[in-house]
């Protein structure tokens, strides 16, 4: 219980140094601070899914609401990528899993939003719709 605390404020401090550090280049040590916060909140989110589905009514909304909250170790492991995300730009990385930066936090924040192809906006002049690109 105070090891996802300690982590946390862990990856702030290497948050914290990531942004003052006017070096351009990635640590090693800030990289290992994000792949333990992704790994404890991983471990968190296995853990608590546990203790909800051992209660009585198992998994259901109303367990989902009282019992171990899912969305703190999601949040760790979230930020920890995030975290890594931040230092493969730092490190000069052109790509990541073959997406530029941009979207591919675009894809690891709304996944959908890239599915689809994006429809062309129109605009109405007059009796005439015209195509905005």
């Amino acid at each position: 219980m105070y090891l996802p605390l300690g982590i946390a404020s862990q990856a702030i401090v290497a948050n914290l140094h990531g942004a003052v550090d006017r070096i351009a280049r990635s640590d090693s040590r800030r990289e290992a601070s994000h792949r333990l916060a992704i790994a404890n909140g991983i471990a968190g989110l296995g853990f608590h899914f546990y203790n909800i589905a051992k209660r009585p009514g198992g998994v259901s909304w109303i367990n989902l609401f009282y019992a171990a909250p899912l969305g703190a170790p999601a949040a760790l492991s979230l930020s920890g990528i995030l975290g890594l995300l931040a230092e493969r730009l730092r490190a000069g990385g052109a790509t990541i899993g073959g997406l530029k930066p941009g979207r591919a936090v675009a894809r690891l924040t709304a996944p959908d939003s890239l599915a689809q192809p994006a429809r062309p906006a129109y605009c109405i002049s007059g009796a005439r719709f015209t195509t905005l690109r």
